[in-house]
């Protein structure tokens, strides 16, 4: 791969490592608020449903090859 595409990569991986840690601060910052109350530790639905969590790991698959590519 060139190094404008290395770059690139990299650029696109930082990038959504700092959202899902701005989610993740949001989320910290805001639990307990009367605005987050209706949010509720629910069972994870990939842990009952096979067919979704079997899609999810695809999906997983998907974009890591396309990044690597």
């Amino acid at each position: 791969t060139s190094a404008i595409e290395s770059i690139a990569r990299e650029a696109f991986t930082d990038v959504g490592n700092q959202l899902q840690q701005r989610r993740i601060e949001d989320f910290r910052l805001t639990f307990g608020s009367s605005l987050t109350d209706q949010c509720r530790n629910k069972v994870n639905p990939a842990l009952l449903d096979t067919d979704l969590q079997r899609k999810l790991e695809q999906n997983k698959s998907v974009s890591k090859n396309r990044l690597d590519d």
